[in-house]
């Protein structure tokens, strides 16, 4: 299998639920030597054009999100163009949809592999497994991202609990 920084056969954090790659650009050719099912959450600027993955029958679906990568303190002047409540919703449905198929690893990139692929990957982690200090230690993950993705992964578990007993 891959690690977030090279071919050497493990995962960097698998989980009992479920496991994630945190992907910079220049490793997306490598994603063609996944050997078992994966959704990958590929991200980019507004400004650049999304990465090309190779063919790789074992993909179950490929996400490409226009996310910038803004940090600070006051991110609301860059809400839109950093995360939207619909683009956050969007990915916790595939997610969830992709899990309900079988789907156990999620592949997440974006341009360096530090802060958003972090934070969508930390999200989707903690969402099926215990929360892990490792994304912290290892990355940066856009706590804006997360924030949102946090949130959003909590209505569709509202909207579940809601369903289930009216």
């Amino acid at each position: 299998m891959l690690s977030a920084f090279g071919a050497d056969n493990r995962l960097p954090f698998e989980g009992a639920s479920v496991s994630v790659l945190v992907w910079p650009r220049d490793l997306v050719d490598m994603s063609a030597k996944i050997k078992r099912p994966h959704l990958v959450i590929s991200m980019t600027e507004h400004s650049n054009f999304h990465a090309k993955y190779p063919h790789n029958s074992q993909r179950v679906g490929l996400m490409p999100l226009h996310i910038d990568d803004i940090i600070g303190n006051d991110l609301s002047t860059y809400a839109d163009r950093i995360i939207s409540t619909e683009q956050a919703d969007l990915i916790v449905e595939r997610v969830l949809s992709s899990y309900a198929l079988g789907v156990k690893l999620f592949v997440c990139q974006c341009e360096a592999g530090i802060s958003r692929s972090a934070a969508v990957a930390q999200a989707i982690y903690e969402r099926f497994n215990e929360p892990s200090p490792w994304f912290e230690e290892q990355f940066a993950p856009n706590q804006y991202i997360l924030k949102m993705l946090r949130e959003s992964f909590q209505r569709s578990i509202d909207l579940e609990v809601r369903h289930c007993f009216g």
